[in-house]
């Protein structure tokens, strides 16, 4: 079965989808839905609309709460989401230079 997905509402970073196996949106061929990140990728597969947006808005929720605590704690508490490495960027230029050349 080919799954088409229809977008019918978006909330912070996630929407509901209409799935269908039709490539034209029909609401009476609907056979399921599914909450996903604006990226596409598909958190929860649901049958019933009212489902699929409680779990949207359950979501939202968590992560408005995330936020709030994230802003609350002190700068030093924080974790930090970003790791590098010492050699991050050194040496990528030379070989590239050394494949193209």
């Amino acid at each position: 079965m080919t799954e088409y997905r229809h977008p019918i509402l978006i909330k912070g970073g996630y929407q509901v989808m209409a799935i269908t196996e039709g490539r034209e949106y029909d609401p009476s061929a609907v056979v399921a839905y599914a909450v996903v990140t604006l990226s596409g990728a598909k958190i929860r597969h649901e049958l019933s609309i009212d489902s699929a947006m409680t779990w949207m808005d359950r979501l939202v929720d968590e992560e408005a709460q995330r936020q709030e605590q994230e802003k609350d704690r002190p700068v030093t508490e924080r974790p930090n989401k970003r790791r590098s490495s010492k050699r991050a960027g050194k040496g990528t230029g030379r070989k590239l230079l050394r494949f193209l050349g």
